[in-house]
C-alpha cells in the first residue's frame, strides 16, 4: 500500500460549496485534490451492504440516513472494515462510472489500465489511498485526497483509519435555492423534495457535531470561506499541518486541476460558489 504523506477527504451536502473547496485546496502545492473522482465506488460499497444484508438497494445508496432501521452504524463500520475491493470489482465501478455526470474528474485510459495494473486488493479506505495516489499527477504533493458529496457516513470509518476529513456545511435556505432554481439540476441531478433535501443537510450538521473532537476532522461554514477566505484557509491548512497560501495563490484567478480558469458552478450564474 503507498502510505506516504496523508490522505484527505472533503465532503458535504451537494450545493454547499465542495467544489469551491476542492478547486482552492488543490491549488495549493502541497495538495493534490481530485474533484468527484469516482463517487461510484462509494454509492456501490454502500449498495453491496444492503445485498449483505438481504435488503434491496435503494434508489438513493447514500441517502439522508432518516429513521434508519436496516442497519446501524455499527454494521456499516463492521462491512467496511471486512470487505474488501479486488482489480475485477474495481473495473466494473470505473466502467459504470463511464456514462455517470456525476464524475468530475475523469482519466485517459492509458493512466487508469496503469493505475489498475498495480493496484493492490484491500478495504475501502486503503483502496481509496492508494486511488488517490495512483491517479495524481502532483509529484510534489504530501496530501492526497478527493472530494465526494454525500459522503458523511463513510467518515467515522476513515477517521478510524487514519484518512482525514474535512466537511463543509452551508445556510440550508442557500443550498435549497441552489437545488431547486435555475441550473441547479445540472449539478446535483434530478429534482427531489424540499424534506429529502432538508434531512440530507441535516445529516451534514450531524456528523459535524459528531465528529467535532476528533483529531483527523474538522468542519466550517461555507459563508465563512467566502466572506472571510484567507482566515479560513489558514485554518484549513494548519489543520493538514502544511504551509499557509501564498496570498497571491489566487491572483490569476481559481484554477481547475489542467490549469484553466475555473468560472465557477453556481445555479445562479455568480462566479464562485
Amino acid at each position: 500500500m503507498l502510505n506516504d504523506g496523508q490522505t484527505l477527504l472533503v465532503t458535504g451536502m451537494q450545493r454547499s460549496g465542495t467544489t469551491l473547496l476542492d478547486k482552492l485546496l488543490d491549488q495549493h502545492p502541497a495538495v493534490s485534490l481530485l474533484s468527484q473522482p469516482f463517487p461510484l465506488l462509494l454509492i456501490e460499497a454502500k449498495r453491496t451492504l444492503f445485498q449483505t444484508l438481504g435488503h434491496a438497494p435503494p434508489r438513493y445508496a447514500l441517502d439522508p440516513l432518516f429513521r434508519e432501521t436496516r442497519y446501524a452504524p455499527d454494521d456499516l463500520n463492521r462491512f467496511l472494515k471486512e470487505f474488501r475491493i479486488d482489480r475485477r470489482w474495481l473495473e466494473n465501478v470505473f466502467a459504470e462510472m463511464r456514462d455517470f455526470s456525476g464524475q468530475y474528474t475523469r482519466f485517459p485510459s492509458p493512466q487508469l489500465e496503469r493505475a489498475l495494473a498495480i493496484f493492490q486488493p484491500g478495504p475501502l479506505a486503503e483502496t481509496l489511498i492508494q486511488l488517490y495516489r495512483l491517479l495524481s499527477s502532483k509529484t510534489e504533493a504530501v496530501c492526497y485526497g478527493g472530494k465526494e458529496t454525500l459522503a458523511e457516513e463513510f467518515l467515522p470509518y476513515l477517521l478510524d483509519q487514519g484518512i482525514k476529513a474535512i466537511l463543509i456545511l452551508r445556510d440550508p435556505r442557500a443550498v435549497l435555492a441552489s437545488l431547486n432554481c435555475s441550473e441547479g439540476h445540472r449539478f446535483a441531478g434530478a429534482f427531489k423534495p424540499t424534506l429529502f433535501n432538508l434531512r440530507h443537510w441535516r445529516k451534514s450538521v450531524a456528523f459535524a457535531l459528531h465528529l467535532d473532537s476528533h483529531p483527523g476532522f474538522c468542519w466550517f461554514r461555507y459563508e465563512d470561506l467566502v466572506t472571510k477566505p484567507w482566515s479560513t484557509l489558514d485554518r484549513l491548512t494548519d489543520f493538514l499541518g502544511i504551509a499557509p497560501f501564498a496570498r497571491d495563490t489566487f491572483k490569476g484567478g481559481i484554477r481547475d486541476r489542467d490549469g484553466r480558469l475555473w468560472e465557477g458552478n453556481s445555479s445562479h450564474g455568480f462566479q464562485a460558489e
